[in-house]
C-alpha cells in the first residue's frame, strides 16, 4: 500500500496537468481566432477611382481665401462632367469687348483642366492681353508677357509648368478651347486660344480643353469673340 500511494499521486498530477493543459490551449485558440477575425474585417472600397483606373476629375475643388479675420472662405467650383461632358461651373472671361462663358472638359483632359483651374483661382490670367487675333480662325491669350505690350517676346511665356498633351476626340468648331503649345507636343503652358471657326487640321494635335457656351453681346451684328482684336484686354477670368 505505501508503494501505490506515489503512483497513485502521481497520475493525479499528470490527469490535471493534461486537463490545464487542454483548457489553456482551448484560451487560446479562442482568443487567436477573434484577433484574426478583427483584422480581415473587410474595408469599404475606394470610391476615388474606377475599376479601369482612368483618371477622374476632383467633383469640387476650391480656392481659400482668407478674410480680414483671418477665417478662409471657400469659393467652390464643380469639375463635373453633364452628359456633353462639359463641367457643371462655367468660366467667366471678361474682355475689353465684354464677357464670353465656355465650359470644361474635365474628363477629356483631366489633368490640363485641373491646372487651368488652378491658374485662374490664382488670378494668374487677370490683366493680360489677347496677344495674337487671327480674324476668322482664333484669338489666343495666356501669356504674362502681355502685360507689357511692348515688350517683343510676348507669346513666348508661361507659368513656368508645363503639361503633357491629352489630345482628345473632340473636334475644333467654333468657340473650342484649346492650349497653344510651341513645336513639341508637350510644350503647351498656360497659353490658350478659342477657335472662330472648324478647323479639322487642328484636331488630334492640340488639347481640347473646353467649348464656348456664351459666345456674349452683339454689337454690329458681331458677338464679343468676332469683336475682339490684338491687344484686347483679358480683363479677369473666374467660374460661376
Amino acid at each position: 500500500m505505501k508503494q501505490k500511494a506515489p503512483l497513485l499521486i502521481l497520475a493525479l498530477v499528470i490527469v490535471l496537468g493534461g486537463a490545464w493543459f487542454g483548457y489553456h490551449k482551448f484560451v487560446v485558440n479562442q482568443n487567436q481566432e477573434a484577433s484574426s477575425a478583427s483584422s480581415s474585417t473587410e474595408t469599404p472600397p475606394d470610391t476615388t477611382g474606377t475599376s479601369s483606373g482612368e483618371a477622374q476629375p476632383a467633383a469640387t475643388l476650391t480656392d481659400n481665401t482668407a478674410s480680414s479675420g483671418g477665417s478662409v472662405t471657400q469659393n467652390a467650383y464643380d469639375l463635373t462632367p453633364d452628359s456633353n461632358g462639359l463641367s457643371k461651373s462655367t468660366v467667366v472671361l471678361k474682355t475689353s469687348k465684354g464677357t464670353v462663358k465656355f465650359k470644361l472638359y474635365s474628363k477629356d483632359a483631366p489633368n490640363t483642366v485641373k491646372r487651368f483651374a488652378e491658374l485662374i483661382q490664382s488670378k494668374f490670367y487677370n490683366g493680360l492681353s489677347f496677344h495674337r487675333v487671327v480674324p476668322g480662325f482664333v484669338v489666343q491669350t495666356g501669356d504674362p508677357k502681355s502685360k507689357n505690350k511692348n515688350d517683343p517676346t510676348v507669346g513666348t511665356g508661361g507659368s513656368g509648368q508645363k503639361l503633357n498633351a491629352e489630345i482628345n476626340g473632340r473636334k475644333h468648331v467654333r468657340g473650342t478651347v484649346a492650349m497653344a503649345r510651341a513645336q513639341d507636343l508637350n510644350s503647351a503652358d498656360s497659353q490658350f486660344y478659342i477657335s472662330l471657326g472648324t478647323w479639322a487640321h487642328l484636331d488630334n494635335a492640340y488639347t481640347v480643353i473646353g467649348q464656348v457656351v456664351d459666345s456674349g453681346e452683339k454689337t454690329g451684328g458681331k458677338d464679343v469673340l468676332d469683336r475682339i482684336v490684338q491687344w484686347d484686354d483679358l480683363v479677369e477670368i473666374h467660374f460661376e
